[in-house]
């Protein structure tokens, strides 16, 4: 197994620079086709930092922590009724190590988080 964890910026991840009309949009579609994170899908935005498991086999992620500002741990997926942000996704191990300054950590790091939601 694989693990890495990376931050998101705030300019990154923010919705309050979207406009009006594109709030709009999202409500209508979200009223339509249903989350699919739904236990998670209000916190998502405040999600400062990601930690990503990995196998040795897939190059998608298996399972993903959400931590906010504060270092909380506010997001888990795949979880119950919530299939994931990144696991839900295309992007592949060698697409993180890419797109995102990366560190790995260890097993027991992300356990240790899982077991805090």
């Amino acid at each position: 197994m694989k693990y890495i964890q990376f931050k998101i910026y705030s300019n990154q991840n923010n919705k309050e620079q979207t406009n009006l009309f594109f709030r709009g949009l999202e409500f209508i579609i979200e009223k339509i086709i249903p989350a699919a994170n739904p236990d998670f899908e209000k916190v998502i935005d405040h999600i400062r930092e990601w930690c990503l498991e990995f196998n040795d086999k897939e190059p998608i992620p298996l399972r993903e922590i959400g931590i906010d500002k504060n270092g909380k741990v506010i997001a888990k997926m795949p979880y119950k009724d919530n299939y994931g942000y990144w696991t839900d996704n295309s992007l592949t191990y060698d697409d993180f190590l890419e797109r995102f300054e990366t560190s790995e950590i260890t097993q027991e790091y992300f356990e240790s988080k899982w077991i805090e939601l």
